[in-house]
């Protein structure tokens, strides 16, 4: 079940403050599910290793700094060995475009890349809901047939995601058609994929909107 998942909620950049409606989001996901916060490197080098936890939450991009990479490859481990890490809340905000590219590269996911050229890019657009994405969260069946069919984001996109992974494409409403994003027909703002035994999710979603706080529950 969801409400019992162990999740561990990294927040090495512990000082960096968050708008209100982010910090409430937070407080939620650390009271439903009675994550543990991590504030130092060698408490999250413990956590992983020996508490194993089901599910580690990355809020901003304090991971994608050069001095963390000896924890990328720690999560990188985590995830083939049966973990999930989820990219969320103000993490795409947060970081550059080399910061995510190497963040994927480092989690075994090197085809992600960043969807634009501008360090800090993001599309505003409407979303239609994947027909083949609530069979990706097969262990949380019940969350994903409650992500929205369709909703507003101001996002920062990917590209490189197989369409089996995508969980949202982008919604001409005035024509009906799915739409590319800035030319780039892979393009997307929240992916999900296999690595190993575990996991690996994205959300660029950072005004995190109900439909986006959704998408979190599902990867949970």
């Amino acid at each position: 079940m969801a409400t019992t998942a162990s999740v561990v909620l990294i927040r090495l950049q512990s000082s960096h403050r968050f708008d209100p409606q982010i910090s409430e989001n937070l407080d939620k996901l650390v009271e439903k599910y009675q994550a543990e916060v991590v504030t130092e490197p060698q408490h999250l080098q413990t956590v992983i290793k020996q508490k194993r936890p089901k599910v580690a939450v990355l809020p901003d991009n304090a991971l994608t700094l050069p001095e963390s990479e000896d924890l990328r490859r720690l999560l990188y481990e985590y995830i083939k060995t049966g973990g999930t890490v989820i990219l969320a809340f103000r993490f795409a905000a947060t970081s550059t475009a080399a910061g995510l590219d190497c963040m994927f590269r480092e989690l075994g996911i090197p085809m992600w890349t960043h969807a634009s050229s501008d360090l800090f890019a993001y599309t505003r657009t409407n979303l239609y809901l994947h027909p083949a994405s609530q069979g990706t969260f097969a262990p949380a069946a019940a969350a994903a047939a409650e992500m929205n069919l369709n909703y507003p984001i101001k996002a920062v996109h990917i590209e490189g995601v197989e369409d089996r992974d995508k969980l949202y494409y982008p919604w001409l409403e005035d024509t009906g058609d799915i739409a590319s994003i800035q030319g780039h027909d892979s393009a997307c703002p929240s992916a999900f994929t296999k690595i190993g035994r575990g996991y690996l999710g994205y959300v660029g979603d950072f005004p995190l909107r109900v439909g986006t706080v959704k998408v979190i529950k599902a990867m949970i």
